[in-house]
């Protein structure tokens, strides 16, 4: 049995080639490099509040470590979140945009279906009911006349 290298439970392998298993799952894999990386921008961030009075470490894996003003770095923090929050105005924005075109385009059919159905050709000619009550009418009108 070993111990998950983020919540110290035990658990048991179940890769066995590559490298050692080192956490029980992917997630408390995830959590500990979150971890490590808020570690090293908190490291960076406090190296160069602290006026870089301490050597930077250097190892194999970083040879270049940047100094940064906190408020510079605080400065592109928020830069960055402007330009993330206008980016998120400009696609609602165009998504917006889109939707009232849509429903233009329908108010438009509506509107088309309309007229066409007010300009249709109106079949004025009497019906065969009329016809016949045209043609009786006149002769009953006349005999209840002569009778009165």
């Amino acid at each position: 049995m070993i111990n998950c290298k983020n919540c110290n439970k035990p658990f048991q392998s179940t890769f066995n080639k590559g490298s050692e298993q080192l956490y029980c799952s992917i997630k408390c894999r995830q959590e500990n490099a979150q971890k490590r990386m808020y570690e090293r921008i908190k490291n960076d961030i406090m190296g160069s509040s602290q006026g870089n009075m301490e050597k930077p470490i250097v190892s194999h894996e970083q040879t270049y470590r940047p100094s940064y003003n906190h408020n510079e770095l605080m400065d592109l923090k928020i830069e960055l979140e402007r330009m993330k929050y206008e980016q998120k105005i400009k696609d609602i924005e165009n998504q917006y945009a889109i939707a009232m075109n849509q429903v233009n385009n329908q108010m438009q059919n509506i509107l088309n279906k309309m007229e066409e159905q007010e300009n249709e050709y109106v079949d004025e000619s009497p019906s065969e009911f009329e016809k016949i009550i045209s043609g009786i009418a006149p002769l009953i009108l006349e005999r209840i006349k002569n009778k009165a």
